[in-house]
């Protein structure tokens, strides 16, 4: 409830700032509990803030973690919590322990409300320059495509080099573009 309410105390700031939507992350679970009571929880609570946001014009947009243990099930049942909850894809985390992309877009693409992209190797969230990892971006952009998706994609590019991040922009761009 305490992490429900620090995020519910950012929505006037938010909607100052004229935001749409506000992310929230699915966590991993606490060790002492079992992990089906927690996503039930974690279901509970985004449906609490879906209500908290809304007198301010927000939206909540949830975020699913790069855990090839969090599929379509489990977020599904978050985001059944509540009707007005957005799916947040992150093209990084659905590369992590297995391509699961096609999987969310296929179960997801009507409540997308958001896209992060990077890439890695498959095993951890490396956040690298798009074409540095396995992610096939050419199919990845296609399924973006495919799945109706024309909103803002965010680079998440963690390097000092900001030629990596424009370089990054540079390729999403042409693929978007085919």
């Amino acid at each position: 409830q305490a992490a429900a309410d620090s995020v519910a105390e950012t929505f006037e700031l938010f909607a100052g700032l004229g935001a749409g939507w506000v992310n929230v992350h699915i966590v991993h679970g606490i060790g002492m509990f079992e992990r089906a009571e927690s996503l039930r929880w974690q279901g509970e609570i985004f449906a609490q803030l879906a209500e908290r946001a809304a007198p301010y014009g927000l939206g909540i947009m949830v975020e699913h973690p790069p855990d090839a243990a969090c599929g379509v099930s489990e977020i599904r049942g978050i985001l059944e919590a509540d009707a007005r909850l957005g799916f947040h894809l992150d093209v990084g985390h659905a590369n992590v322990g297995g391509d699961r992309l096609e999987g969310l877009l296929n179960n997801f693409g009507p409540r997308l409300a958001h896209v992060h992209l990077s890439d890695n190797r498959g095993r951890n969230d490396d956040h690298l320059p798009l074409g540095a990892g396995r992610i096939n971006w050419p199919r990845a952009v296609s399924l973006l495509k495919r799945a109706g998706y024309d909103g803002t994609l965010t680079l998440e590019v963690f390097s000092e080099d900001r030629d990596l991040l424009l370089w990054s922009a540079e390729r999403v761009r042409g693929w978007w573009g085919r």
